[in-house]
């Protein structure tokens, strides 16, 4: 988390809150951050270390579920509030797999979370059905 504020208070400089924004970093503000370059380090570093945690996820040295429970909102929120610094490091560096451990395990949960949003759609819906008809609720 202290990466996490660190990476925020660097993105303040291009006017982005990584923890309350619900859209994407622009492209204007990304060239406004690639002219500070402590700042630009600071949410390189950030990428960094989920990269570095998810590659752990994926080799087993973190336990998938535990970290699924603990950090699989975030993970996959910073991914998409980030997408255009991920996506500009691969075109600069010419590399697609860069950030690669991190948008497997980012996919791999938001199917997840998807499942489980329906599955949950679907019990609201089977306790909604059971009130309309008057049938007792199962605790």
């Amino acid at each position: 988390m202290d990466r996490e504020r660190a990476a925020n208070e660097a993105l303040g400089i291009c006017d982005f809150d990584l923890v309350n924004s619900d859209n994407a970093l622009t492209e204007a503000q990304l060239l406004t951050l690639k002219k500070d370059k402590d700042a630009y380090q600071e949410v390189k570093n950030f990428l960094n270390i989920i990269e570095d945690y998810s590659t752990a996820v994926h080799l087993g040295a973190i336990d998938e579920e535990a970290a699924y429970n603990m950090i699989s909102v975030l993970l996959t929120r910073w991914v998409k509030l980030l997408r255009t610094f991920i996506d500009d490091r691969r075109v600069m560096l010419g590399n697609e797999r860069i950030y690669g451990e991190l948008e497997r395990l980012c996919q791999v949960w938001a199917c997840k979370m998807d499942e489980e949003d329906q599955e949950s759609a679907a019990k609201m819906e089977q306790v909604k059905s059971e009130a309309r008809r008057g049938a007792p609720r199962k605790v």
